[in-house]
């Protein structure tokens, strides 16, 4: 290919060339070259001249105008002019036909390449589909065609340095004690059980007026109708918002008083995450690519282990995180779906939880405690309250499939799994 496309180009080069010559040849030329109409006039050279020499001074001694020469008329000069011109511009239209040809050939090429890319980026989103849907699982944002970069809205101060964290734990560790105001832990009595259709999430969530708490972006697929703030970019250094979660700085919050949001190029896992304040400030920017894979991931199922931020919440100048893929537990030997939490002021790791504690779409983080869950086919599914304090499991409830969805509303907690909806009694 790359061949071709330098013959061609040489082609180029080579009929410019000839042209350039053609064109000195013919100036260099032209004043000894006859008209057609001088080398019809006589067959004797010269001969024409002498006759109109003749003409003219027959003319002057008569009084009258001398008659033009037909090599001397109008017609004769762009007779002259076009015979010049003729080659020059065959050479010029063959340069340019080798050139169109060129670029013709490279705009092939890079379409090819790009079809390509398209088709292999659809069907790896065609397998997270299928995987989602036998494991009762959200699959991961289709892959969007190329676009112009997208500018980041104004913001009132420039976007802070981003922020790379160090490798986890992998593993749970307290390095100190997050100072969140803390209530009573959680006591959680089930009301009710019952089977779902796997299908019926809009119903289930209108059912019981229930919603994410997060606002639309281009990769929520209808998820929310908030439309985003104008004072959320909808990029971070050139990389696309990929979710847009709407937190509380503190418990006694009156409503949704930052923004979370998640970014990543196209077609990668969603690994930064910037946090702003009410009126866009930033409060901090973080890259969590250094969690992306442990130190037991299976080297055959890399691909697929991959673990990204799936939600996120923020109390009391702490950012807390879930990382978790979507496969199973066994491609990462058991280490990912950990919650962490991070000082918004410095990045520093605070604490990290065990593993397995945090796989479903969010995690309500209340007074203090987090409730969150874990599930995948053909391993344990469980429900987690966790003490936000110290990363902690205070207590469990085992489910009958995998927790998707956990949202509170009054003194309830409504748990959507795979195939089944729980209501609990929060007390």
């Amino acid at each position: 290919m790359t061949n071709s496309v330098c013959s061609m180009a040489r082609m180029a080069r080579m009929a410019r060339m000839a042209w350039f010559l053609g064109l000195c040849a013919l100036l260099l030329g032209g004043c000894d070259r006859e008209s057609p109409a001088e080398a019809e006039g006589s067959d004797v050279p010269g001969e024409h001249l002498e006759s109109e020499v003749d003409k003219g001074r027959a003319a002057k001694a008569g009084g009258a105008k001398a008659e033009p020469s037909p090599s001397a008329s109008p017609s004769g000069e762009v007779a002259r002019g076009h015979s010049m011109l003729s080659p020059v511009a065959r050479a010029r239209a063959e340069a340019e036909e080798v050139e169109r040809r060129v670029r013709q050939k490279q705009a092939q090429e890079q379409e090819q390449e790009q079809r390509k890319r398209e088709q292999l980026e659809a069907r790896l989103h065609e397998l997270d589909e299928e995987m989602a849907r036998r494991e009762g699982r959200s699959p991961k944002a289709a892959p969007s065609k190329a676009a112009a970069p997208v500018e980041s809205a104004p913001m009132s101060r420039p976007e802070p340095a981003l922020v790379t964290l160090a490798a986890p734990p992998f593993k749970y560790t307290l390095v100190r004690e997050v100072p969140v105001s803390q209530g009573p832990e959680p006591a959680l009595k089930k009301i009710s059980n019952k089977r779902n259709a796997i299908t019926d999430d809009a119903a289930w969530f209108a059912t019981h007026g229930l919603s994410l708490p997060v606002w639309e972006t281009p990769s929520s697929f209808g998820t929310s109708t908030s439309a985003l703030p104008s004072h959320v970019p909808d990029a971070y250094r050139g990389e696309a918002i990929q979710g847009a979660i709407q937190g509380k700085s503190k418990v006694t919050s009156k409503g949704s008083d930052l923004s979370i949001a998640i970014y990543a190029a196209s077609g990668a896992d969603r690994r930064v995450v910037v946090v702003r304040d009410a009126v866009g400030d930033a409060l901090g920017a973080f890259d969590f690519g250094a969690y992306r894979h442990g130190p037991k991931d299976v080297p055959a199922d890399r691909m697929f282990s991959e673990q990204e931020v799936t939600w996120a919440q923020v109390q009391d100048g702490v950012l807390f995180a879930c990382t978790s893929h979507l496969t199973y537990a066994r491609s990462s030997g058991g280490l990912n779906a950990f919650i962490t939490a991070i000082e918004l002021s410095s990045g520093e790791l605070m604490w990290q939880s065990q593993p397995l504690v945090c796989n479903s779409r969010n995690f309500l983080l209340r007074d203090g405690w987090i409730i969150t869950g874990y599930g995948f086919t053909a391993e344990p599914d469980f429900l987690y309250v966790l003490d936000a304090r110290t990363g902690k499991v205070a207590s469990t409830i085992k489910l009958k499939s995998g927790p998707s969805v956990i949202l509170a509303k009054s003194d309830e907690l409504y748990v959507r799994t795979y195939n089944r909806d729980y209501v609990f009694e929060l007390r």
